[in-house]
């Protein structure tokens, strides 16, 4: 039962890790999106188009790098 309990569990999006520690409110303002569809691609729940992954992926690494300077 367990093996089929887990087929059920959407897997988070690899950013989540990234992108749960700021507003997810601003995060999505600022790529133009609603924060619930943000949410939901970030819960697993729904796939991003290309071009949005692409602007997920941007962002994600322009937190990296404030992050890396802020040290």
């Amino acid at each position: 039962m367990s093996f089929l309990n887990d087929l059920k569990k959407p897997a988070a999006h690899q950013l989540k890790p990234i992108f749960d520690k700021y507003s997810r409110a601003q995060i999505a303002k600022s790529l133009k999106i609603h924060s619930a569809y943000l949410g939901n691609i970030l819960c697993g729940h729904m796939q991003p188009s290309d071009s949005l992954e692409k602007k997920l992926h941007v962002f994600a690494k322009k937190i990296i790098e404030a992050e890396e300077k802020s040290l």
